[in-house]
């Protein structure tokens, strides 16, 4: 039967299922059944009840509450997309409806004795029980909200790891050793794995340090292996989701950020199944790495959420959903003007304070082989940027955005 599910304002009610029931032939005290019973994807929660009937008595033997059916996603990567509270809570965004198992463990042994759903929360860690991280709590609210069907979260991500961690070893099907291996006990345990739409990646400060670059080709050859493991491992994942890594000094250096922007951008271009979304114009923790709720991992949630709805369940948009990428870079006016051409329909500017949009491009545009130059006004001109400069740029200048490097 259905627990009480509320409809609206306060309506509340329980609806009686049918009654299943099959004869039992005993072995040595031993009777094997299965019965396959079929619901809904919606909100409702179910309970299920075994009885064992004989001569017209009836004893409970089984009893299992609050069973859901609805959709599952991934979340992988390092600590951004652990995403655990450094300012702010998500707990506005929790539901009965957002469910994980287990959790995200760092360990085998964090792992393999937890044998339980949860309500997924946000503001934990790798180690809390239920945690979605706070964008994967918010995605999936926003999914439920759209959809009207409860989601799972899978939150595998390892704070502080590079991308080679998160390769698949050869006995990731029999043991939890490893980070790939822990994440698909989870999702076969529960019976999941062939039923993933969808993966989402934010990963890339550990692969661009001083000790640990990887060059462009390297990175985008370890993230399509892994694409390679998961679609064997998750046959209906439907798409990948990259949130690119953020122009931030937080133990990486310039040079590295810049490879593994571009890596990321690629694979986006390279790869129909694939999209990219920048996390720049957000707020950044006082570590210069993270990020607080709002205007910060809430956002992360927020831009995401049309595209998955686009790709995965075919919902239209008459607003651009997808990041610009920019087509064409030209320098004008005695090289005191940047022409940004994007593949935006028109670019919209999001705020009427000048000040503080100025500081937000000085501090994502990120200028190198020319003269030192700073951005001092703008403009947009539908689908072009142009950026106004301090001094005159050289030829040779390069421009990053978000990764794209001209």
């Amino acid at each position: 039967r259905d627990q009480p599910r509320s409809r609206g304002l306060g309506d509340v009610y329980k609806r009686q299922q049918p009654t299943y029931g099959t004869n039992l032939n005993f072995n040595n005290d031993n009777a094997q059944f299965n019965i396959e019973i079929n619901i809904n994807a919606e909100l409702s929660k179910y309970d299920i009840k075994v009885y064992a009937n004989s001569q017209n008595e009836s004893l409970l033997l089984s009893e299992v509450n609050d069973i859901v059916c609805g959709d599952v996603f991934i979340v992988q990567g390092q600590s951004n997309a652990a995403a655990v509270q450094y300012s702010g809570s998500s707990s506005s965004y929790e539901s009965d409806f957002i469910r994980v198992y287990a959790g995200g463990a760092t360990s085998s042994s964090g792992l393999i004795n937890n044998e339980q759903w949860y309500y997924g929360q946000g503001d934990g860690n790798e180690n809390t029980n239920g945690n979605t991280g706070q964008w994967g709590l918010v995605l999936a609210k926003k999914l439920i909200d759209e959809l009207n069907i409860p989601i799972a979260i899978f939150n595998g991500a390892h704070g502080g790891q590079p991308i080679e961690f998160f390769q698949r070893p050869a006995n990731y099907t029999s043991s939890t050793d490893s980070n790939y291996g822990r994440l698909f006990y989870r999702l076969q345990k529960t019976g999941l794995k062939e039923k993933v739409r969808g993966l989402l990646w934010s990963q890339g400060e550990a692969n661009a340090g001083a000790t640990n670059n990887l060059s462009i080709e390297q990175y985008k050859t370890y993230f399509e292996n892994l694409m390679t493991f998961w679609q064997e491992d998750y046959p209906n994942i439907e798409h990948y989701y990259l949130f690119q890594t953020r122009e931030c000094n937080c133990g990486t250096n310039s040079s590295g950020r810049l490879l593994v922007k571009e890596a990321q951008r690629l694979l986006a271009v390279e790869n129909n199944n694939v999209s990219i979304m920048p996390t720049t114009g957000m707020t950044l923790h006082s570590d210069y790495c993270h990020y607080p709720f709002t205007n910060g991992y809430e956002k992360f949630g927020l831009r995401i959420i049309n595209p998955v709805l686009s790709d995965i369940y075919g919902m239209s948009f008459q607003e651009d959903i997808n990041a610009p990428m920019i087509s064409s870079i030209s320098l004008s006016n005695q090289n005191t003007q940047i022409n940004i051409t994007t593949t935006a329909e028109a670019l919209t500017i999001n705020t009427g304070n000048q000040s503080n949009l100025l500081n937000r491009l000085n501090s994502d545009f990120l200028f190198t082989n020319g003269n030192p130059v700073s951005i001092t006004n703008f403009s947009v001109n539908n689908n072009v940027c142009l950026l106004y400069t301090s001094d005159a740029a050289d030829e040779g200048l390069g421009v990053d955005l978000g990764g794209r490097r001209i």
